[in-house]
């Protein structure tokens, strides 16, 4: 797993004047892991945030027009950029002043004239900070077992690619994956065994979809025990037909041997563990229901254990809305 602090951090500079502009960007670029965007004006800062969303903002409070105060008000009202951390930078000395900043939220407050190494610390230490954040929200987004993402970062990015494919009017893919005859492996086994097959099945899962998606918003994720989730926005039918028929033909292709007994013969394939898939894609709207979604791929997936496992049910939804109710 990367780390994420492995990448540069982009600092958003605010200040009317250019001197201050060059002098902070000086001072930044010594560290050498920043890239800096600059913005003269509140109106432009605010701007800049939404736009690219920088993991840091340095705040000049005076500035003509708009205060530094006034943009952060606003930049706090916006969701995409509430939770950027801001330190202002000022040559205010009254305490009210510096009080109102933390009361805004800012995470610190520097004095103008300022000075290299007090800015570069300050600075230092809420890029540090900011990086154990990452590492903290990455884990919980993590299944500690097959390093994949966890049941909670799939539910997150479901709610925000269906609103995304809803205003941009393009599909959306859910697939559901589960192991087939998973028990009879770790009762056969052993639920160390188990373990390394839920690993296999993950990074198989994975590297297929990263080869054939060439999506960056796809998605893998363990649902739960022995079950998978895969999620697909704005990718063309054929394309996920493919993926989901692949990914079932690499996992058999591990060829990962089983111990059948006459009750559970027919539920193997060459004495290979498979997978069995059940896939459906829709246009989101808002009259339909995200869980409705959900809940058909469950049932596709249902199908096709019903059918003889290792096999994979696909549906295209051509939406009729008035048949949609929330589940």
């Amino acid at each position: 797993m990367s780390q994420p602090f492995q990448k540069k951090h982009l600092i958003l500079l605010v200040d009317d004047e250019e001197i201050n502009r060059i002098l902070l960007t000086s001072i930044i670029e010594d560290r050498g892991d920043c890239e800096i965007l600059c913005a003269k004006n509140g109106v432009e800062a605010i701007d800049l945030c939404l736009k690219y969303q920088p993991d840091l903002i340095i705040l000049d409070i005076l500035m003509p027009a708009m205060t530094g105060f006034e943009v952060m008000e606003v930049l706090k009202q916006e969701a995409p950029t509430n939770q950027i951390p801001v330190i202002f930078i000022s040559a205010l000395s009254e305490t009210n002043h510096e009080a109102h900043a933390f009361q805004l939220g800012a995470c610190d407050y520097i004095h103008k004239p300022f000075h290299a190494d007090i800015v570069q610390a300050r600075l230092g230490l809420q890029l540090k900070l900011i990086e154990q954040r990452l590492i903290l929200d990455q884990l919980a987004h993590i299944d500690p077992l097959t390093s994949i993402a966890n049941r909670r970062k799939f539910t997150h990015d479901f709610k925000n690619q269906w609103l995304k494919c809803q205003d941009e009017n393009q599909p959306l893919t859910i697939t559901m994956v589960d192991i087939d005859c998973f028990k009879l492996h770790n009762d056969s086994f052993g639920h160390t065994s188990g373990d390394k097959v839920l690993k296999q099945v993950a990074a198989t899962l994975s590297s297929t979809l990263a080869a054939l998606g060439n999506n960056k918003e796809h998605l893998v994720a363990r649902y739960g025990g022995e079950e998978f989730i895969l999620l697909m926005p704005n990718s063309p039918v054929e394309d996920v037909q493919h993926i989901i028929e692949s990914c079932r033909a690499e996992v058999e292709k591990l060829d990962i041997r089983v111990q059948q007994t006459n009750d559970t013969l027919s539920s193997f394939h060459n004495n290979t563990l498979t997978i069995s898939l059940g896939g459906i894609t829709c246009q989101p709207k808002k009259n339909l229901s995200p869980n409705w979604l959900l809940n058909a791929a469950d049932d596709l997936l249902y199908q096709a254990k019903k059918s003889g496992k290792n096999q994979v049910h696909y549906r295209n939804e051509l939406l009729n809305h008035a048949n949609f109710i929330d589940a």
